[in-house]
């Protein structure tokens, strides 16, 4: 009789150790990710800055839309001062200054740093400053 209960608290264990090692890959993004894109959709997906003076930051996570191979982040910094960004050498303009500088910054793959600059206004002249920013493949959600 002991030995069946041990082999069965045994046997809970074994299971309940492979359910949680299931739930865990579950849990993390289940988005389809190809070559650094996300598949068709709108999501949120973290995102780190590196680069600059460390006094800016940019909200995060943020919106990501994928639509035919192409994305897009909706990218607002700390600050309203930012009137441009510069990203592949396209000039970008702000949709928006409220709660922060908000840009529509193409997105060229996931998990890749991609080379930004900003122009800051902050200063006694604007100044152009570099920055590098990752979105994390692992974050993706579905918005």
């Amino acid at each position: 009789m002991k030995r069946i209960a041990a082999l069965l608290i045994a046997s809970m264990l074994v299971l309940g150790a492979l359910f949680a090692i299931s739930g865990c890959s579950s849990s993390s993004s289940s988005v389809k990710v190809e070559n650094g894109i996300a598949a068709h959709g709108t999501y949120t997906v973290a995102v780190t800055l590196e680069g600059g003076t460390g006094k800016a930051t940019i909200k995060s996570p943020v919106k990501l839309k994928s639509e035919n191979g192409t994305m897009v982040a909706t990218v607002v910094w700390s600050s309203s001062n930012y009137d441009l960004m510069i990203v592949d050498g396209k000039e970008l303009k702000p949709t928006t200054t409220d709660g922060g500088s908000a840009f529509e910054v193409p997105v060229s793959a996931l998990d890749t740093p991609i080379a930004v600059q900003a122009e800051t206004t902050a200063m006694s002249q604007p100044h152009i400053i570099d920055y590098k920013l990752t979105f994390d493949s692992k974050s993706l959600k579905a918005a």
